[in-house]
C-alpha cells in the first residue's frame, strides 16, 4: 500500500515513559480499510518556534480499546519526520487506531500538532491534518465542550460505486447515546438516529446511503451529524467519499455547524484568495451552516491587468441550499486566460453583518472527470476586523506529495487581492533536511504555482516533502493537491 519503507522508522525506540515533559499535544489517527497509515510532519517546533527538545510517543490502540504498546523518539532535527504506523506494530493486526502525543518542557503554543495523517492505497493517497485530540484535563474539557454543535461541511455523493461516509471516533471514555443525522435538500428535512456501541478509543465507519434512502440525497444535500459529548475528548469527523468497488477514498475533517450561533462582525463583507490550478478542476461549495442570514457570493479573478467579478450567488442560512460554484465555468464564460488565483467574497444582504465564520469547501479534482474522489478542503473567509499586528511577517508550511504515481501542485497566495506585492522565501524539506530554497515575488490576486515535477527533486522514500514559506505580508497561505496519474483520485490540504 505505501510507496516505500521510510528511513525515519529506525528512529522509533521502545518508550520508557513520558519523562519530565510538561506540555502535551495529541491526535488520534484511525486505520482505514485498504490503506497503510502514515503520519508526517516538518519539525516546525524547531524551525518556527526554536524548541529543540520535543518527544513523540505513538501508542497502538486495539479493537477493544486497549494499548498494544508504545514507542517514542526524539524530534531534534530540521527535517521531515514520516512514520509508517503499522510498521511499529508488525505483529498486531487488531489495531484500530493510533494515539500520537508530543511532549516538551517548553510551551508548544497550540493544542493541535501540525501533523498530516496520510492513508496510502493502491491508487489513492488521502491526506488530512490532525482533527481530533484527547484533552489534557477537566478544565480544558469545561472550556472546549461547553457548547455542543453538529458536524457539517460533508460533501454528499451517492452515485454508484461512490458513497459518502463518516468516521465516528471515541475518546478515552466510551461514548453513550446516539448519533443524530439530519439532511436538508430543497426544503425537505430528514432526520435519523443511530445508536452508538463503541468502546473507548475506537472508530466506526458509517455510510450515508445505508442510513437515508438514496433517493433523498443529492450533491445539494446539507448533511449534519451531531455527536454525543465525550468527556476529555474533542473531535471532528473524518468524512468524505469512498469508491465501494476499489476501497479508494478522499476525505477531510468536518467543520461544526454555526447556523444556531449568532456571531457577527461589525461589517458586512469577508473575502479570501485561493490558487487557481489550470491543470485540475477548481470549485467551491458554500453550505448554509454560517450564522443565520442571507449572503451574496461573488468570485473575483485577476486576468492580466483586468479584474473580473462574477454574478452573485445567494446562500440563505440555515434553510437554503448550498452554493456550488464552478470556478472553471466562470473563467470560461468570461473568456479569461491568465488567471492563477481567485477570490471568494461573501456580503451580508440588506446591509447586515457578516458571520465571524464563513466556512466552505475548496474543491480541486481531476480535470478529465475520471474520478469522483476530489480534494475537498474545509477553509474559511478572512475579515478586515480581525486584528493583525503591524509588520508581523507571514509564515506557512505544509506537505506536498512527491511520488511517481501522483501529479501534485502547491499554490501560495496572499489573503486578499488588496495591498502590495512582496517576496516569498521558499524552503523545501525532505527526511534528509533542507533540499532547496529560493525567493520569488508574489503579486496580490495572483498565486505562486509550483508543480512537484518542476522542483527537480527525486521521488521520496516517504512519498512526501514539506515546504515552509515566509513573506513580509502576514496573510500568506497555501493549498496543496495531488492526483493519481492513472485513476484521477485526488486529495489535498491547506497549509498550517
Amino acid at each position: 500500500m505505501k510507496p516505500y519503507s521510510d528511513v525515519n522508522q529506525a528512529r522509533a525506540a521502545k518508550s520508557e515513559g513520558r519523562g519530565e515533559s510538561v506540555f502535551r499535544s495529541s491526535l488520534l489517527a484511525p486505520r482505514m480499510p485498504a490503506a497503510a497509515t502514515q503520519i508526517a510532519f516538518l519539525n516546525h517546533f524547531l524551525l518556527k518556534r526554536g524548541i529543540d527538545a520535543v518527544s513523540c510517543k505513538i501508542t497502538g490502540i486495539t479493537l477493544n480499546g486497549s494499548s498494544a504498546g508504545s514507542y517514542s523518539f526524539q524530534i531534534d532535527s530540521p527535517i521531515v519526520y514520516a512514520i509508517w504506523l503499522e510498521e511499529i506494530f508488525p505483529q498486531r493486526s487488531d489495531i484500530s487506531q493510533f494515539l500520537i502525543e508530543f511532549y516538551s518542557q517548553k510551551d508548544l503554543a497550540v493544542p493541535y500538532p501540525a501533523v498530516m495523517i496520510n492513508h496510502w492505497g493502491e491508487d489513492f493517497m488521502n491526506c488530512v491534518h490532525a482533527f481530533n485530540r484527547i484533552l489534557n484535563d477537566v478544565f480544558e474539557d469545561d472550556a472546549v465542550n461547553k457548547v455542543a454543535v453538529a458536524e457539517a461541511s460533508i460533501d454528499v455523493v451517492c452515485s454508484k460505486p461512490y458513497s459518502t461516509f463518516f468516521n465516528a471516533t471515541s475518546g478515552p471514555v466510551a461514548p453513550g447515546g446516539t448519533l443524530e443525522l439530519s439532511c436538508v435538500d430543497d426544503g425537505v428535512h430528514l432526520k435519523k438516529f443511530v445508536e452508538l456501541s463503541q468502546v473507548r478509543l475506537s472508530s466506526n465507519i458509517g455510510f450515508i446511503a445505508d442510513i437515508f434512502p438514496q433517493a433523498s440525497l443529492s450533491p445539494r444535500t446539507t448533511l449534519k451529524v451531531r455527536q454525543p459529548t465525550q468527556s476529555l475528548f474533542y473531535g471532528r469527523m473524518l468524512a468524505g467519499v469512498r469508491n465501494q468497488e476499489t476501497g479508494a477514498f478522499s476525505a477531510n475533517h468536518s467543520y461544526y455547524d454555526n447556523s444556531c450561533v449568532l456571531e457577527y462582525f461589525e461589517n458586512d463583507t469577508s473575502r479570501r484568495c485561493y490558487p487557481y490550478f489550470k491543470q485540475v478542476s477548481n470549485g467551491v461549495i458554500v453550505y448554509p451552516i454560517m450564522s443565520p442570514g442571507d449572503y451574496d457570493l461573488r468570485v473575483h479573478l485577476l486576468d492580466g491587468s483586468r479584474t473580473y467579478v462574477s454574478d452573485s450567488y445567494r446562500v440563505s442560512s440555515p434553510d437554503g441550499q448550498p452554493a456550488i460554484l464552478s470556478v472553471d465555468q466562470i473563467v470560461a464564460d468570461a473568456g479569461l486566460s491568465d488567471c492563477t488565483a481567485f477570490q471568494i467574497e461573501a456580503k451580508a444582504s440588506n446591509r447586515g453583518r457578516i458571520p465571524t465564520r464563513v466556512m466552505h469547501q475548496l474543491v480541486y479534482g481531476d480535470i478529465r472527470g475520471r474520478s469522483r474522489l476530489q480534494s475537498s478542503i474545509a477553509v474559511g473567509l478572512l475579515n478586515a476586523a480581525v486584528f493583525i499586528p503591524e509588520n508581523r511577517p507571514g509564515i506557512c508550511w505544509g506537505q506536498l506529495t512527491c511520488h511517481p504515481d501522483y501529479q501534485s501542485w502547491l499554490g501560495l497566495c496572499f489573503g486578499t487581492m488588496d495591498g502590495q506585492s512582496a517576496d516569498v522565501a521558499m524552503e523545501i524539506y525532505s527526511t534528509d533536511g533542507l533540499v532547496r530554497q529560493w525567493t520569488e515575488r508574489l503579486e496580490p490576486g495572483r498565486a505562486l504555482i509550483i508543480a512537484n515535477d518542476g522542483l527537480g527533486l527525486p521521488h521520496q522514500a516517504s512519498g512526501v516533502v514539506w515546504f515552509m514559506a515566509r513573506s513580509p505580508r502576514a496573510d500568506l497561505s497555501a493549498q496543496s493537491i495531488h492526483i493519481h496519474r492513472k485513476t484521477g483520485n485526488a486529495s489535498g490540504e491547506h497549509s498550517f
